[in-house]
């Protein structure tokens, strides 16, 4: 079988027509089964099941070309091969009717003579965390379909009805009843038999004025969009230890293994492992199935291979978790990953198809007889969207260089063909979470690209002008509720890659969500204070326990911050009048905000006009005061306090306790119980780690340099038992999550201090905190290229291809020309 796992090949990024000469293909319907008859408005029908559909085709060529470009897509991902060597992945995920393909250039992978063309197609039926199914009422968008074309500069290769297809039987899925699985999940039975070696079909539309086209564009997919990133990749990671045992059988129920082996040790002490050698023979019979426990010691995401040996046919389910199993039922703290791979006697390799994020692997080995397994290898090739650059920091301080490092390694792990929440349990990219992303990449890499891509892919509003809370999947396409919040922080995103990239062109073509977004808000705008409020769907914010009913001080802070933003970017293409407008509202608002100010106790209270926890107050309603222009100056130095991390601070969350998700509290907070169990009038809610962007931030903007690199040490807690992530909150939850990587940002933007001064970077701010840190060095990407400086007790060194300026910690500054400086510690130019 071809090595599906190596590398990919980078994609070409040429200019291609509008119009394709392929054609869209499927694999024949099976004997029986009538294709649907839609019309415009013919409800929408059952789909399709999963399936996985092998494409082939084979062709000549006197001699190898030197370029051989090509395209293609799939809904719903694809795989390529030519002559057994893996091309590449794709297609990158995107609404249906936003459909991208990618280019190749196939010529190092042909000979003269016959060459073969191999695309396995994997259709997933139903909406998951990766996908969502095309609209219906074209004839297409129903299951595994094709469309391939390529160039040798003389004759057209395209998908059409010579290409040969393979219904791949032996690939399945888990059943939706019996999976809390969000990523996909894969089934091989190697003792299935795969279909037969069919013609393809070509698809055409069948919908009115179509004219039962086959090639694109077509609906539902519209005009076939060029790939917008880089390719993804990684190392091949293998274990640092495994462990062994057998377990006794009882009668389970189970098909996912994480429950099969919950349900087997549910009445046992939990099973003792002993160290495990690859290569070593396990003996495993129908009473005393074996269980290997696999840590990779760290969190790990991408393509899973096992290798094995067995005298018997053997079922290997295997549980990918991210944290070690307790072996108790239905603990909250696991998801649902992995595969099910049913091997025949022999020798034979599972290669996974489908990307998982994991740190530990439970290969739970059943058999029918007395069986002798042996494990051979274990591996994950790593597919990820890297940074890329000379981008780092590093200082005397070790504990601060972990923390950097962690937020690098957490982000790449989330950085996939978006940015996605999590690499483990979801991989959803959640519209909210993707400006903190964004910051690692726009600081700590010099392609910006996937920031660009994961802001267009969350930009699809819905009638209202809202966005979904987590785009191009399963939840956009229910679409039974958002996070109406997670869409300005989208917005600080936007204005976030604005700044740094100076890209207007995008700035130009995306405003116009901006303002439909500001609107949406400002319909619940109160006539007689200004205040916006009594929001509906689900407003979140941060898993902290906040209030945000009735009027919001966070939510109005919010807002207001994305005022001030939404007008600079009005303003610098040259649309004044919504500037103008924009502030006009943000006035409304700073005039009504004042009512959540408490001038006894000297702090911003989270909400007004709701019965629960009225005196409540939160480092994140003190942060969105300053962030949105709406604290006064004289207020500053009461802001710092309340942001200061302290023994008036109190940490809770509203679906967690400690070092758990609590199923109670969860089922209390959808009943709208909030169990106030803290001093709401003497303690200040504490900021989970996402909340505490924002709380760094407003540290940033009051100068409380001290309290923000105190806060920047707490995500040392996360970095213990092996993991070097940081993870989703305090207490519990993923031990990766891309929200969480806001350190890594706060320490090149506040400690090392370079940011854009103006957009793109024309000229910068380099406003280092030697006063915190003896000695410090690092670089940071522009588009002019890279910022580099150090200092020690004694001088300041800065390289810039721009022109900045200095702002030393007590406040002065002095303005240099691009090139390489040398200043002393007293503000002495030293030369060049």
């Amino acid at each position: 079988m071809p090595d599906l796992n190596a590398a990919p090949s980078a994609t070409g990024g040429r200019a291609w027509p509008v119009q394709w000469q392929g054609h869209w293909i499927s694999a024949p319907a099976p004997a029986g089964e009538e294709p649907a008859q839609r019309t415009a408005i013919t409800p929408d029908t059952p789909r399709h099941p999963f399936e996985r559909v092998l494409f082939t085709h084979t062709f000549d060529l006197a001699e190898a070309p030197k370029t051989f470009p090509a395209r293609l897509t799939a809904d719903s991902r694809y795989v390529l091969l030519v002559n057994g060597r893996t091309v590449g992945r794709g297609p990158v995920r995107s609404q249906p009717d936003r459909l991208h393909f990618d280019d190749h250039d196939l010529a190092p992978f042909v000979i003269a003579g016959e060459n073969r063309v191999e695309v396995i197609v994997t259709y997933y039926g139903r909406p998951n965390s990766i996908w969502a199914p095309a609209r219906q009422g074209s004839g297409l968008g129903d299951r595994a379909t094709l469309v391939f074309e390529a160039h040798d500069g003389d004759h057209w290769l395209v998908t059409d009805g010579d290409w040969s297809t393979q219904i791949l039987g032996q690939w399945s899925t888990l059943p939706a009843t019996e999976s809390r699985a969000r990523v996909p999940f894969e089934c091989l039975d190697e003792t299935h038999r795969p279909g037969r070696v069919e013609f393809a079909e070509v698809r055409a539309v069948n919908h009115m004025g179509g004219l039962a086209r086959s090639q694109p564009p077509t609906m539902p997919y519209g005009r076939l969009l060029p790939r917008p990133i880089g390719t993804l990749d990684g190392d091949n990671i293998t274990p640092v230890s495994a462990g062994a045992t057998t377990i006794a059988s009882a009668a389970v129920d189970a098909l996912a293994p994480l429950y099969r082996i919950q349900q087997l040790t549910a009445d046992a002490s939990a099973p003792e492992f002993t160290a495990y050698a690859w290569g070593a023979t396990l003996s495993v019979s129908a009473d005393r199935p074996a269980l290997v426990a696999v840590d990779m010691g760290r969190i790990v995401c991408g393509y899973v291979t096992v290798s094995a040996t067995s005298s018997e046919q053997a079922r290997i389910g295997t549980a990918l978790t991210e944290k070690a199993v307790t072996f108790t039922p239905d603990d909250p703290n696991q998801h649902v990953a992995g595969s099910i791979w049913v091997k025949k006697p022999g020798h034979s390799t599972f290669r996974a198809l489908e990307k998982n994020g994991f740190r530990y692997a439970y290969l739970l080995i059943e058999t029918d007889r007395d069986t002798e397994v042996s494990l051979r290898d274990f591996a994950v090739r790593e597919d990820l969207y890297q940074l890329t650059g000379d981008a780092r920091f590093s200082s005397s301080d070790m504990e601060l260089n972990r923390i950097y490092d962690a937020g690098r390694r957490t982000a790449v792990l989330n950085s996939h063909d978006a940015f996605v929440d999590c690499p483990t349990r979801e991989q959803r990219a959640w519209t909210g979470d993707l400006y903190v992303h964004a910051l690692v990449h726009l600081t700590c890499s010099d392609d910006w690209r996937l920031v660009r891509r994961s802001l267009e892919v969350a930009n699809s509003p819905r009638g209202d002008g809202i966005l979904p809370m987590a785009a191009a999947a399963d939840l956009e396409y229910i679409d039974n509720v958002t996070i109406p919040d997670w869409s300005l922080y989208w917005v600080h995103g936007l204005y976030s890659y604005y700044r740094y990239s100076g890209d207007l062109e995008f700035v130009r073509t995306t405003l116009p969500t901006v303002s439909r977004i500001i609107s949406w808000y400002l319909a619940y705008q109160d006539p007689a204070t200004g205040l916006v409020g009594y929001t509906p769907e689900w407003n979140l914010a941060d898993w902290s326990a906040i209030f945000l009913d009735g009027y919001s001080s966070i939510l109005n802070g919010m807002l207001g911050r994305t005022l001030t933003e939404f007008a600079e970017m009005s303003r610098a293409i040259g649309n004044t009048g919504d500037a103008d407008w924009a502030m006009d509202r943000h006035a409304r608002i700073r005039a009504g905000f004042e009512r959540f100010w408490d001038p006894t106790r000297r702090v911003y209270r989270d909400h007004i006009g709701s019965e629960h926890g009225l005196d409540a107050t939160s480092q994140l309603a003190n942060s969105c005061a300053v962030l949105s222009g709406f604290a006064p100056l004289e207020r500053h130095a009461d802001i710092v306090a309340a942001l200061t991390l302290d023994d008036r601070s109190v940490y809770r969350n509203w679906i967690g306790e400690p070092g758990r998700y609590s199923p109670e509290r969860r089922r209390l907070h959808l009943l709208g119980i909030q169990q106030i169990d803290w001093d709401t009038e003497n303690e200040i809610m504490r900021a989970e780690p996402f909340g505490s962007a924002l709380v760094h931030d407003a540290l940033h903007e009051l100068g409380a340099h001290d309290e923000l690199l105190h806060s920047i040490r707490q995500w040392s807690a996360f970095l213990a038992n092996g993991y070097d992530t940081f993870g989703e909150c305090w207490g519990f939850g993923t031990p990766c999550h891309g929200w969480s990587s806001y350190p890594t940002v706060s320490l090149i933007r506040y400690i090392l201090g370079v940011t854009p001064a103006s957009p793109g970077f024309d000229d910068a701010t380099v406003a280092p905190r030697y006063d915190l840190l003896p000695s410090a060095r690092g670089t940071v990407p522009t588009p002019h290229g890279s910022i580099t400086l150090d200092w020690s007790e004694t001088f300041l060194r800065i390289d810039s291809p721009v022109p900045f300026r200095v702002v030393h910690p007590d406040g002065t500054d002095l303005l240099l020309s691009a090139g390489r400086h040398e200043l002393s510690r007293a503000d002495t130019p030293c030369g060049g």
